[in-house]
């Protein structure tokens, strides 16, 4: 998988769906268009949706453009065998995660599941899609496959007031350090490129939650630290350990030190804006990756946070129109600068 002529390729394929990313005009243009049904048009006329536009909302778009997304990236799999498309996998199971997530939402929420296949992105015309809110969280856990299940079944009996967010909080744990465990059976140079992404990413997500759950939850330190990501590239077990503990004071004092300063050293509202300076950071370097001419994977890392990130904007850009704020309200929600 390493070769020149096999990177070749699939940077080739890489190259056709990168071209077809929104531009920063296209972005503008959905800013300053009238009307939901408008935005809809537009993207559905750039082959980013499909189908009639039903005024639903995000949720309508969100579908559509996961279900384009899936199918483009399923497209990259033919390209890579053994090792590398067991890594490429783990990239993809992000996916099921999602649906997981959905999934126990209706269970301990109790949801009206009449859309629910539609809101499924890998899992739809599934056993799942049939999970009504008379399903209990023992059904679920007799459900799943590993590592799910063991996931979901650890934290069954806890009160529904807690139950999601130890659920959502190791789904994403076990994502993210299985792509670092997967990423040791590609070449040395591959894995170091996608340590070097994932362990910022990494970095990143422990730091914005240490600082939510410092900030707003009564959560003791021994759980805050718990729930922290392995892999990271700075922070390792003990420094995780170490930053968990901190009070408020220190933490911001630490991370307006670190690396990632820019994540409180800003004079924007710090809570509001987190997420997007965190995506904004990973989008530019995700485009220095999408840029890079060498035989590595590079690009292939890229273009599936590129599409994400994508993504997020677009669902940005119409909940924007749909509470009527303004242009440059609306831009300040965005990853990209528009």
């Amino acid at each position: 998988m390493g070769s020149a002529r096999l990177y070749s390729a699939l940077n080739t394929k890489i190259s056709k769906i990168s071209s077809e990313l929104l531009s920063d005009d296209d972005f503008k243009k959905l800013l300053e268009a009238d009307t939901n049904k408008d935005q809809y048009d537009y993207l559905l006329k750039l082959g980013k949706i499909e189908g009639e536009y039903e005024n639903e909302g995000v949720s309508k778009f969100e579908n559509s453009l996961n279900d384009t997304m899936i199918r483009t990236e399923e497209k990259l799999k033919y390209y890579m065998n053994g090792r590398y498309k067991d890594f490429y996998n783990s990239l993809l199971e992000y996916y099921v995660v999602e649906d997981i997530k959905t999934l126990a939402r209706v269970i301990v929420r109790r949801e009206y599941t009449d859309k629910l296949n539609d809101n499924l992105i890998v899992l739809k015309d599934t056993k799942f899609s049939r999970i009504s809110s008379s399903t209990t969280i023992q059904d679920f856990v007799d459900m799943l496959d590993e590592p799910y299940k063991s996931i979901v079944d650890r934290y069954k009996e806890e009160n529904r007031h807690r139950i999601l967010f130890f659920i959502e909080m190791n789904l994403d744990r076990n994502y993210y350090s299985n792509i670092i465990k997967m990423s040791q059976g590609l070449s040395k140079q591959d894995s170091k490129i996608v340590q070097d992404y994932y362990g910022e990413k990494i970095d990143l997500l422990n730091l914005e939650w240490i600082y939510r759950a410092n900030k707003y939850y009564e959560i003791n330190s021994e759980i805050i630290f718990n729930f922290t990501i392995l892999g990271g590239k700075l922070f390792q077990l003990d420094d995780l350990k170490k930053i968990s503990y901190m009070d408020f004071d220190d933490l911001i004092n630490f991370i307006s030190e670190s690396k990632y300063s820019f994540l409180v050293n800003t004079d924007n509202d710090i809570d509001l804006y987190m997420d997007r300076r965190v995506y904004r950071y990973l989008y530019f370097k995700a485009l220095d990756l999408l840029h890079t001419n060498k035989y590595n994977i590079s690009k292939l890392i890229a273009i599936g946070e590129l599409l994400e990130f994508e993504k997020f904007d677009i669902e940005k850009s119409v909940e924007s129109k749909r509470f009527n704020l303004d242009f440059e309200k609306s831009k300040s929600y965005l990853i990209r600068r528009v």
